[in-house]
């Protein structure tokens, strides 16, 4: 073989293997072409999915995420804008009488209308006489008839009336004692209303039944049960 038909055959050669090249790198033009245009379809599909949960969910500048929750469980959402109005109120909701106190607390005005409400006259009756009873049961205990007295409606009232004034000025950890001091640390109400004695002595015998037949209904009560 001459030189120049080798040289011939080495330029056909040539010429073959950049014809492949070219071809090649179409190809992967095309591929590349076809990957872009893929992920051009899947972003336009992300963006559509986001829409259309922005739409079906409200965001998040129109409720309130509550904090307190149970444990594992669902957060409250609170939502910032009124229900509307024109829908059918739900049974539960319906208001069927007015709130508040019934009619006979009504007419009560001033605070010791509203304590006679609980403390009526039956009830004060009921405590004097049963206080009493007990006190004539235990006064022979005492040297004087005096420090044994019995009592009656108007010290009852006043009686209760201390009580409920000690829990207002949240004396429940405080010495009774301290409640009658005179060196300016006491409260005035306490020593007008009656002394520390008389205090204690009714808060001893304050009795809501007669003891001495106490025992006889309680074996009633355990019979009917």
């Amino acid at each position: 073989m001459s030189n120049e038909t080798q040289i011939v055959q080495w330029l056909d050669e040539v010429s073959d293997e950049e014809q492949d090249v070219a071809g090649s790198d179409s190809e992967d033009e095309t591929v590349n072409d076809a990957a872009i245009d893929s992920a051009h379809d899947s972003e336009s599909e992300i963006e559509e999915s986001e829409d259309i949960q922005n739409i079906s969910e409200p965001s998040e500048g129109t409720y309130f995420l509550s904090r307190h929750t149970q444990r594992n469980g669902p957060k409250v959402k609170w939502s910032k804008v009124p229900p509307c109005n024109a829908v059918r109120t739900r049974a539960q909701n319906i208001i069927v009488h007015l709130p508040g106190v019934k009619e006979y607390a009504r007419n009560a005005k001033s605070p010791l209308e509203c304590f006679q409400l609980f403390f009526d006259r039956e009830v004060i009756q009921l405590l004097v006489t049963n206080t009493n009873l007990y006190i004539d049961k235990i006064k022979a205990r005492f040297g004087r008839d005096r420090d044994a007295l019995p009592s009656d409606d108007t010290e009852m009232n006043a009686f209760l009336g201390l009580l409920i004034m000690a829990g207002v000025l949240r004396a429940s950890h405080l010495n009774f004692i301290d409640l009658w001091a005179q060196d300016g640390s006491g409260v005035e109400m306490f020593r007008l209303t009656m002394s520390y004695k008389r205090f204690l002595f009714l808060l001893r015998c304050l009795r809501f039944d007669n003891t001495s037949d106490r025992e006889e209904r309680l074996k009633l009560i355990i019979w009917q049960r």
